[in-house]
């Protein structure tokens, strides 16, 4: 039988964390994304209704991927609740030991 040392729980713990922001970073991407897509499938008379130009819709579908706004990446960095952010495992202790709930 065998046990697991607390370093080791602290580790994995580390691991899901980082795993668990990268898949909401990713949801994140994708969606801003597929918005961008959308915005360019737009004609011209809606783009005016939203207060955009052709030029606005392109320039900001060159974006893709790669930048999120501003206003939406708070989503990854404060967007968990204080009980996402409890881990059984760990006692509800983060990293460096400190309790996160």
């Amino acid at each position: 039988m065998s046990s697991t040392s607390p370093t080791m729980i602290q580790r994995l713990h580390r691991v899901l964390q980082y795993l668990q922001r990268l898949e909401r970073d990713l949801e994140l991407r994708a969606e801003v994304w597929k918005e961008r897509r959308h915005l360019l499938e737009l004609d011209n008379r809606l783009l005016r209704d939203i207060g955009k130009t052709r030029a606005d819709a392109e320039a900001e579908a060159a974006y893709g991927f790669t930048k999120i706004p501003a206003e939406r990446s708070t989503k990854l960095d404060g967007g968990a609740k204080s009980e996402e952010r409890f881990c059984p495992t760990c006692n509800g202790l983060d990293n460096a030991g400190i309790a996160v709930r």
